[in-house]
């Protein structure tokens, strides 16, 4: 869908493109932006998904995370229909963050989230 042009993907520091997609077992983050027409081609996506392989989206336990203002990460989550939470998060024991951040920003949150440091 990115190669196609249907999903713009993140541009990240220095020009670097952010990876579009990560998968793990049964688990999948999806980077993109939270444009309309972003939004509208994933849920498409989903919907030949579950219509091909027999299976769906669970919503209840699908997260939009997102460093935007609030009412229009309500909007996105309505639509979709996952909750909502902020950046930064913890995606398989790796910190999921915007921007630079250094080693005591790290310590912080992993002691203000109590999580250990070198799990």
């Amino acid at each position: 869908m990115v190669q196609n042009g249907d999903i713009s993907m993140i541009n990240g520091s220095r020009g670097w493109l952010v990876s579009s997609h990560v998968l793990y077992v049964d688990d999948v983050m999806i980077i993109i932006k939270g444009s309309q027409r972003n939004l509208f081609a994933l849920l498409n996506l989903f919907s030949k998904y579950a219509a091909i392989c027999d299976q769906v989206i669970n919503t209840q336990k699908s997260i939009f995370h997102g460093n935007i203002a609030y009412s229009r990460m309500t909007r996105i989550t309505n639509f979709v229909g996952f909750s909502m939470d902020k950046l930064p998060f913890d995606y398989l024991g790796i910190l999921i963050f915007l921007g630079n951040k250094d080693y005591s920003f790290i310590v912080h949150w992993r002691y203000n989230n109590n999580q250990d440091l070198f799990h």
